[in-house]
């Protein structure tokens, strides 16, 4: 399975996922590294290399690798990184401890060998060199399902089937991996995963690295029906419409604020782990 991430690619993600990610990422990105005293710092998947200014804060050498050749060639008229290069997240043009901080956004899901990748991580962090990641939790991809399956006027019984191989994808990696792949590979642009908790925090600690901190955040909410409940939404519907679904809005409003609040249902999460 191959997916292009052309130029296309990228305009579409600085359009929408930047808009809803970095007023999350961005704060806690600065809290996490402002602190620690860094010589040199990867930017692994460097993308539209909108984080790039953030990382280069404090006098910072910052070093950007993409997959993309189309991503590597905006970075670099940035301006804001010291060198970018193309390079497969498995095989880093860098010699060993070599950067104080590795970051990497949105990048672990499109990796179909990603404990090949973490190794390689691993392998480029000085002694005491922290990982900062944020990556996809598998409890969003029903919602790509959702989408992919009104678009495919999937019938009852094939929503039901699909929601039993979801529920079974929380206790086999094997149905993890079949789900997101068959139903968030293309539209959410190249996706080999979507990550359980515990199951990255296992991962990271097999390849010698220590979760420090970590916290869900929330790209679209809990269940973005109805635009997640919005009232200003539901309201722009035609008379009688939006009488009708008012009371249904205004429960899904209360049942996000509600899950939000325990943690339940988010799409993402923002961790650091440390290299002993």
């Amino acid at each position: 399975m191959n997916f292009d991430y052309s130029t296309d690619y990228f305009d579409t993600l600085k359009g929408y996922w930047t808009k809803v990610s970095f007023p999350c990422i961005s704060p806690l990105l600065r809290g996490s590294i402002k602190n620690v005293r860094a010589a040199n710092v990867l930017d692994l998947g460097c993308g539209n290399g909108v984080y790039g200014s953030i990382l280069s804060e404090l006098d910072r050498r910052v070093h950007g690798v993409d997959i993309s050749e189309d991503s590597v060639e905006r970075c670099r008229v940035l301006g804001i990184y010291d060198s970018v290069s193309v390079s497969p997240a498995d095989r880093l043009p860098f010699d060993d401890n070599y950067f104080d901080i590795v970051f990497s956004t949105e990048v672990l899901e499109h990796i179909e060998n990603v404990s090949s990748a973490i190794r390689e991580v691993t392998r480029v962090l000085s002694t005491n060199g922290i990982f900062v990641l944020t990556t996809t939790l598998y409890s969003g991809s029903i919602w790509t399902y959702w989408g992919q399956s009104k678009l495919g006027y999937h019938s009852i019984g094939k929503r039901l089937h699909e929601l039993l191989r979801y529920m079974l994808g929380f206790v086999s990696k094997k149905e993890q991996e079949r789900f997101v792949r068959t139903w968030c590979f293309e539209p959410l642009g190249g996706h080999f995963h979507g990550f359980h908790v515990r199951q990255l925090k296992r991962l990271l600690a097999l390849h010698g690295l220590e979760t420090k901190r970590m916290k869900k955040f929330y790209s679209i909410k809990p269940i973005p029906l109805l635009n997640g409940g919005r009232l200003g939404y539901v309201m722009k519907k035609r008379f009688p419409i939006n009488m009708i679904l008012l009371p249904v809005s205004i429960a899904i409003e209360i049942a996000n604020f509600v899950l939000q609040f325990l943690g339940v249902g988010a799409n993402n999460i923002f961790l650091v782990a440390s290299k002993a």
